[in-house]
């Protein structure tokens, strides 16, 4: 996780805001805890005094500390000691108001002094602080610790609570991805959604259903342009033909003739790509699956192409194991590969090999063609599969390439729910792997 992920932002801010909250609480009960031992230390003090003073009009006098932690010392109007307790502290004269308290020494020798009248002299009382501040420091611990605990234990509930907060974003990230071109009537679900995430999965409804009706309307521009363009290049083909077969034109308008009627070809060409594409990526395209033979498959998929490449001097090979089943449209599964083969013939050097092969995975199907050609640049391997794409731009339609032979096998593989992946090294060649599930 980042620093930009929203988790940790919230996890953080749990953390600082427990830290500043149970900080700031537990400055005020420290000095809450610290006026309340003072107080008790003033209250002692009087106590003492009021007991000293009552027994020194008494005829017994006193003795000893009369509160445990409290020394006395008794002074005549002189400033004379008239009596102390061993352990109270030497002090400076003061003259304090009569009744008012001050605190003396420092560290571990600090201790609360009371000054009360006595006739003419003074009573000094003593009060050792060092056990309450033993006590402070004790609560002081017990705060330092408490306080990290708790930062540390807000952080870990903010994580938890962070990410199970952010669980609907990311069942609705999961909805976003599982929807293709192919799946643009599927819906971003409402039901469990919460009430501050409702607008936005609104909004993202609404603007598929306007990229469904956009899309809907470009398949159908495309089809019907294809449609339209049809008859039109299939008459001037016609018309071409016709012309060529008089004996009597010159050379070079034969010429012309033999090159419109090749662009002709290469039109009608692109024109059925064009149709068989605009009708297997319609959303009512239904595929026929089956239980199909991959050894028949393969040698029904190659004998088209026998006398092709042997005039480009490539070699043919099959292989699949004895009884592999693969489950899929026999027609469409036929067209893909006589696309990939097509290709291959295309782009191999002569005196080399094109392979079909087929195996299986525990739950994949596979269907690769193999040449040994150029192999496709590192830098158009992202774009394959799209439409009037070429991985060599320089290539003259001459070889027959319309750019759509790729795309229309990624169409193929994508309403079998599989997958196509290219693998090419320049000069080694290319293998176009096709996965499909088994099931």
């Amino acid at each position: 996780m980042t620093r930009n992920s929203l988790v940790v932002r919230l996890s953080a801010s749990f953390a600082l805001t427990t830290l500043v909250l149970v900080g700031a609480g537990s400055l005020y009960l420290y000095r809450s805890l610290s006026l309340i031992l003072m107080r008790e230390g003033e209250d002692d003090l009087r106590r003492a005094s009021t007991e000293i003073l009552r027994r020194m009009e008494g005829p017994a006098g006193i003795s000893g500390n009369l509160v445990e932690g409290c020394e006395f010392r008794v002074l005549d109007g002189s400033g004379r000691v008239v009596q102390q307790t061993p352990g109270m502290p030497d002090l400076e004269a003061r003259g304090a108001k009569p009744g008012s308290f001050f605190l003396v020494g420092e560290g571990d020798s600090r201790h609360m002094i009371l000054e009360s009248g006595w006739r003419s002299g003074r009573l000094q009382l003593a009060r050792d602080l060092r056990p309450e501040a033993r006590r402070l420091n004790r609560f002081r611990d017990v705060l330092w610790a408490t306080l990290g605990l708790t930062s540390v234990a807000a952080a870990i509930v903010g994580l938890w609570t962070s990410r199970r907060g952010l669980l609907p974003l990311r069942h609705l990230a999961r909805q976003a991805r599982a929807i293709h071109p192919e799946s643009l009537g599927n819906r971003l679900h409402l039901e469990e959604t919460p009430e501050e995430l409702r607008p936005l999965v609104d909004a993202l409804n609404r603007s598929l259903s306007r990229l469904e009706t956009a899309f809907s309307r470009l398949a159908a521009l495309n089809a019907d342009m294809a449609h339209e363009l049809r008859t039109p290049v299939h008459s001037l083909k016609v018309e071409a033909e016709r012309l060529l077969s008089r004996r009597d034109l010159p050379p070079d308008v034969e010429d012309g003739l033999s090159g419109m009627l090749e662009t002709l070809d290469h039109m009608g060409a692109m024109i059925g790509q064009m149709l068989f594409l605009a009708r297997i990526e319609d959303p009512r395209a239904v595929l026929v699956k089956a239980r199909l033979s991959a050894e028949d498959l393969l040698r029904s998929a190659l004998e088209p192409f026998e006398l092709l490449a042997e005039e480009a001097g490539v070699q043919l090979s099959a292989a699949a194991p004895e009884g592999l089943g693969i489950l899929g449209d026999a027609t469409l599964l036929r067209r893909a590969i006589h696309n990939l083969i097509d290709n291959a013939i295309r782009h191999a050097p002569e005196g080399s090999t094109v392979s079909v092969r087929a195996w299986e995975s525990p739950d994949t199907s596979i269907l690769c063609v193999g040449d040994q050609g150029e192999g496709i640049p590192e830098v158009h391997k992202q774009n394959l599969g799209q439409r009037f794409l070429r991985s060599d731009p320089s290539r003259s339609r001459g070889t027959g390439g319309t750019g759509l032979g790729l795309a229309i096998v990624q169409s193929i593989v994508n309403l079998h729910g599989g997958k196509l992946e290219i693998q090419s090294a320049v000069p080694r060649g290319t293998l176009a792997n096709i996965l499909l599930p088994r099931t």
